[in-house]
């Protein structure tokens, strides 16, 4: 992360009683500069004053600093209660804020007598104590206070009786590029992450790196636009009529009827314009709310051979029954059918299709089309679309149980590409939609870096 001192100022001046004007050029220090072109740091009409990073930080300034970095400061500033500080006189533009001091935050602050003493100097034990706390490191005693700071990444950390404003801001720009203990996600990271910090203007001034790396824009790109893609599908559809094939020429009299048995979504269909919008406005992975909202506009095209492999099915007399999963409320069993026969698939009515809107578990389906129908083959993008002996939470367990089973893959089991969604992202992060946070962006690089070279 880049430039975050610009926090601490944002922090320290953005409400009305901290504000400057400036010059094109800021003297002393660059992050002020930064913070100017930012627009965070607002001048009082065409005024320009220099800003003295020499300043003590008052233990006012320190409370609104570490209301800001918790992501407070708005609720603190419109609090409104009888109980307070019995020193507020002189900073009653602060009322409400030192109000919800009081009576949220006074035991943190070592208040006696119920002074809070908001215009005396901060000592550098304080504002760190402060600090580790935001970051969830409380490992510490007073004797280790600096030494164990620092040994978390606040380096710049020593016994200090007062220290001004450009020691808070050092303090807080290398607590901000800390990861909050038992997380994978740096302090300044949560702040852009909860809309506390503007992300397009994060990213436009280099405040972090990365962070709106948006990691389905790959697999997106690839589904829009690969000529492997498509051709994924016709290999999977030709293997598929194949084996249709073959059952029906060993089709004895007496036997049960044959059958397809298939999944809907990014197997058949695929919401390309969906992964589309996703993509184009920064959302990291599959969004529940958003999908239930554009399933209704029946958006979905067909997969590459699929009309052609169920229309040869219904023309030499190869049943097909649909089972999927999906739960847009009321309307979601006429939703899917309706996608079917909007598409022109055959055998799309009320006795071939199935949809469960409560569970992921298709087996039960299955078994009881397999008591009527000779099944030749089953379709599918998720190996929960086979069996439900897939369904675990385990990576390496997931390979190992299709290796057990690698002979019907090809022979029972047709599978299709599918690298934006499904249970395989449950395997990695312990669930199929999971939350856009850096730390699962974390969690996503480390699945990626399951296997690497080391360079020497």
């Amino acid at each position: 992360m880049k430039k975050v001192l610009c926090l601490v100022l944002l922090i320290a001046f953005s409400i009305s009683i901290f504000t400057y004007g400036f010059a094109d050029s800021v003297q002393g220090d660059d992050n002020v500069y930064l913070l100017y072109k930012l627009n965070i740091l607002k001048g009082n009409g065409d005024s320009a004053i220099s800003l003295s990073l020499d300043k003590p930080v008052t233990r006012l300034n320190a409370s609104i600093i570490m209301l800001r970095l918790l992501g407070l400061e708005s609720d603190a500033a419109k609090y409104n209660s009888d109980s307070n500080f019995n020193d507020i006189a002189g900073n009653h533009w602060a009322k409400n804020i030192m109000s919800y001091i009081h009576d949220n935050q006074m035991n943190d602050w070592g208040v006696k007598d119920n002074l809070f003493n908001p215009d005396s100097k901060v000592s550098s034990e304080i504002f760190i104590k402060k600090l580790l706390s935001i970051l969830k490191y409380e490992d510490y005693t007073n004797d280790s206070l600096f030494e164990y700071a620092k040994t978390i990444g606040i380096k710049s950390a020593s016994d200090k009786k007062t220290i001004n404003l450009k020691e808070a801001a050092s303090l807080v720009t290398e607590a901000l590029n800390i990861k909050v203990n038992g997380t994978k996600t740096t302090l300044g990271e949560y702040l852009i992450e909860n809309h506390h910090i503007n992300r397009d203007i994060a990213d436009s001034t280099g405040l972090v790196e990365k962070l709106n790396n948006n990691i389905l824009t790959m697999a997106v790109a690839w589904k829009q636009t690969a000529a492997e893609y498509n051709a994924l599908y016709y290999q999977g559809f030709n293997m598929a009529r194949l084996l249709v094939d073959e059952a029906t020429k060993n089709q004895k009299p007496g036997d049960k009827p044959l059958a397809v048995v298939t999944d809907l979504d990014d197997t058949l269909v695929v919401p390309l314009n969906y992964w589309g919008y996703i993509v184009d406005n920064d959302i990291d992975f599959f969004n529940d709310e958003i999908w239930d909202e554009w399933i209704p506009e029946n958006k979905m095209i067909p997969t590459a051979g699929s009309l052609e492999f169920l229309n040869y099915c219904k023309e030499i007399g190869v049943e097909v029954f649909y089972v999927t999963s999906r739960d847009q409320g009321e309307n979601t069993y006429a939703y899917a059918l309706e996608n079917l026969k909007a598409l022109g698939f055959p055998y799309a009515d009320e006795e071939h299709l199935t949809v469960l809107r409560d569970t992921s578990n298709k087996e039960v389906v299955q078994t009881t089309i397999a008591e009527k129908f000779n099944i030749a083959v089953f379709l599918g993008d998720s190996l929960n679309d086979f069996r439900r002996i897939y369904y675990v939470k385990d990576v390496d367990e997931r390979s190992k149980l299709v290796a057990a089973d690698k002979n019907l893959f090809g022979s029972k089991y047709i599978i299709f590409p599918n690298p934006t969604d499904g249970h395989w992202i449950r395997a990695i992060f312990g669930e199929s939609e999971p939350a856009p946070s850096n730390e699962n962006r974390v969690i996503w690089k480390d699945a990626a870096t399951k296997s690497k070279w080391e360079r020497e």
